[in-house]
């Protein structure tokens, strides 16, 4: 049984360089502009044509290292933060085929983008797909002339706007073929599909075990390879749950990593990369890459409705999200309950994080719920225990910061710690103690565990052990006038 694999700071074993094949940071396109705009430059941003369902008529999807559109309007869109492009488009020009605008108005509370002014939207109501054919050394995809021949990566950002153990269908793929279609082009429109590495919030194909998904749709969500052997960790889709990193709000720093050029010794396989947290899987086994972001439609109650990508990159090398994520760590509540499967019940936590430079000025906010290593998966997990794992992109420059972590209402003091970033492998314990939460251990917690002493649960049980008794009278004197 092959074994997926946890891998924290790998970017201390692997040569710390990329050399960058293709990149995209969405702000050139203008297709969302009124298709009558002087400076709409791309009516249908993505190079497909809307009025021509059949690609292989179409010169322009034969385009290399482009973002190309499925044709099912609406596709992925641009929106744009500063000047919000206007849709239904009250200057609509028919092509011919499409009387009225097939977009949909930006959402009103989207975020921030990563960088820039614009970033690709995605919307699960709406079946949508945008890829990139990469381009071939004369040779073909098999050419060790081709620059993506012995190893390739795919690495991009991703804004989740608050997915947590909400239903999705949404991910990111770096596809490989074995085969190509006219001109060499291996994409959608080509054949040979062997090999479909994607990594995303997409927990309807998955519920590792069986009839789990309420496990699936808690974390981010990967697909080795849908056409292996199943392994004791994914379904026959080829689909598994990367457990180490759970659906938190914000932005993410995402890759997916070819390494290997197949000879012995040098095997080929993927390692999937969020926030600077890693997991290998098995090797692939096409050789011709092409990125794409997917969305299928979906109207199922309880989904998520929106995530955006951008700065999305491919190349060579180590992936930015290895070397870039400022802090990859522990972070665990003091004198809490565990077993043998340790801390108990802390799955859905939410660990609030301030990040201040050295003049204690605030430089970014982060939060992230708290993975907990489930039992149902010893088999496949071994002894690594991923509680409380915490990963944290590449949000600022390198440089020395204090970090404050602090579990959201709950009785633990929040903690600051300074590290210098990258930072790997801190384990950050949080005191205990707090009983009304106001940021210190004083004689109100003290009375607050004697006044229920003898009670069952609550704030004043402490350790979670279900009865206020001696030992959170300690943990409240041990503490005593700490503060954070």
């Amino acid at each position: 049984m092959k074994r997926w694999l946890l891998l924290m700071g790998l970017a201390a074993v692997l040569p710390g360089w990329s050399q960058v094949h293709f990149s995209e940071n969405f702000e050139s396109y203008t297709g969302q502009l009124p298709n009558s705009d002087s400076n709409n430059t791309r009516p249908f941003d993505g190079f497909s044509n809307p009025c021509d369902a059949n690609p292989w008529n179409d010169p322009l999807w034969r385009v290399y290292d482009v973002w190309h559109g499925v044709p099912a309007w609406p596709n992925h869109q641009i929106v744009n933060s500063v000047n919000p492009f206007l849709h239904p488009d009250p200057f609509w020009v028919s092509p011919g085929c499409l009387l009225f605008d097939p977009f949909l108005a930006q959402p009103g509370n989207m975020p921030t983008p990563h960088s820039g002014n614009q970033m690709l939207w995605t919307f699960q109501a709406a079946g949508r797909t945008q890829f990139v054919n990469l381009s071939v050394a004369s040779g073909g995809r098999n050419d060790p002339n081709n620059p993506l021949y012995d190893g390739a990566y795919y690495s991009f950002w991703f804004y989740d706007e608050d997915c947590f153990n909400k239903l999705g269908r949404s991910r990111a793929e770096f596809r490989a073929y074995n085969t190509t279609g006219p001109d060499g082009i291996g994409a959608l429109i080509g054949g040979g599909l062997s090999s479909i590495p994607s990594l995303g919030p997409y927990d309807s194909d998955t519920e590792i075990p069986p009839d789990n998904r309420a496990l699936s749709r808690k974390t981010y969500n990967i697909r080795n390879d849908a056409f292996s052997v199943r392994s004791a960790d994914s379904n026959p889709r080829g689909w598994a749950d990367f457990r180490q990193v759970t659906r938190s709000k914000g932005w993410h720093h995402a890759a997916i990593w070819l390494t290997g050029d197949g000879s012995e010794g040098n095997p080929r396989e993927f390692t999937f990369v969020i926030d600077g947290i890693t997991r290998k899987g098995p090797r692939p086994t096409g050789m011709r890459y092409t990125t794409i972001v997917w969305t299928n439609a979906t109207s199922a109650a309880g989904r998520f409705d929106n995530l955006y990508f951008d700065d999305v990159e491919v190349g060579v090398g180590t992936p930015k999200a290895f070397s870039d994520a400022m802090f990859v760590g522990r972070v665990l509540p003091d004198n809490w309950r565990n077993d043998a499967n340790g801390y108990s019940d802390v799955a859905d936590w939410i660990l609030d994080i301030e990040i201040r430079d050295m003049n204690d000025n605030l430089v970014a906010t982060v939060e992230r719920y708290l993975p907990k290593k489930n039992p149902i998966y010893n088999d496949t997990d071994g002894t690594d225990d991923y509680t409380g794992m915490i990963g944290i992109p590449n949000l600022l420059p390198a440089g020395t910061y204090k970090f404050k972590f602090k579990l959201r209402d709950r009785h633990w003091l929040g903690r600051t710690v300074t590290l210098t970033t990258p930072s790997r492998g801190e384990v950050v314990m949080l005191l205990n103690g707090d009983v009304n939460k106001d940021g210190i251990v004083n004689d109100s917690d003290l009375l607050a565990v004697l006044f229920g002493f003898g009670g069952l649960g609550g704030d004043e049980d402490l350790n979670g052990d279900g009865s206020v008794d001696d030992a959170d009278l300690l943990i409240v004197l041990f503490n005593f006038g700490q503060q954070g």
